[in-house]
């Protein structure tokens, strides 16, 4: 009997983090035109969804997305900012942890988490001492980079006290607005799953001068291409 080949799904939050990969796959006249999400079946056993930004948008559209196909990995690629100067500008991370870091209530001046509320287990799949991780995705493509924990905000920190509320709760590496979502969803499904981001700016006082995004997609979809000639070499 002759065994399927295996299929893999792209996420990222906007068609711009990705552009690179998407000339790559012969699919970027697909998207042209693309207004927030979209997703998008590639003729090189790559699927890729556009998931639009943040947890609401990205939890939606990739619901749909792994109800449509069974896929044997997913890929999250894109940008995120840095706590550490250690990850510098355009460098490149492994995400393998992420954490809600403002879901919940705001308890006269002190966030409060929805473990602390008790509106969530701790410890109850998919988390993990209110951890969020994913089924690794072991490749040789990937283990050259940094293994870091991140936190999924909904809003992005731009003020000293906010970010020095999350660095003493959470200790981050870095921060996004959507793994935390693709850690969720891919666990739950029994999916293996790599998130690989690309530093645009260090946190701090939003000042987009700072920032160096053209840089660090550049070198996010190197390492994406990478990474697809890896999987699509074991197909």
């Amino acid at each position: 009997m002759r065994v399927p080949m295996a299929r893999h799904l792209i996420v990222s939050a906007t068609q711009f983090e990705i552009q690179p990969v998407l000339q790559r796959l012969d699919m970027h006249s697909m998207f042209e035109g693309t207004q927030g999400a979209a997703f998008r079946r590639g003729s090189q056993n790559v699927d890729v969804l556009v998931s639009g930004v943040g947890q609401m948008q990205t939890s939606f559209h990739l619901g749909q997305a792994l109800m449509r196909e069974q896929y044997s990995s997913v890929l999250n690629f894109g940008i995120a900012g840095s706590f550490r100067p250690q990850f510098a500008k355009c460098s490149l991370v492994h995400v393998v942890q992420e954490e809600l870091a403002d879901l919940g209530a705001d308890d006269n001046g002190r966030a409060i988490d929805l473990f602390e509320m008790k509106l969530l287990n701790r410890n109850v799949d998919p988390f993990q001492d209110g951890v969020l991780t994913a089924l690794p995705l072991e490749l040789d493509s990937i283990s050259d980079l940094p293994k870091v924990k991140s936190i999924t905000v909904n809003r992005v920190l731009g003020a000293e006290s906010s970010i020095a509320a999350a660095v003493a709760k959470y200790d981050p590496d870095v921060v996004n607005m959507e793994g935390a979502a693709v850690f969720y969803a891919t666990r739950l499904s029994g999916i293996r799953c790599a998130s690989i981001r690309a530093i645009s700016d260090q946190v701090g006082p939003r000042d987009k001068s700072k920032w160096d995004i053209p840089g660090a997609i550049k070198n996010l979809c190197m390492k994406a291409n990478e990474i697809l000639d890896e999987l699509l070499e074991q197909n």
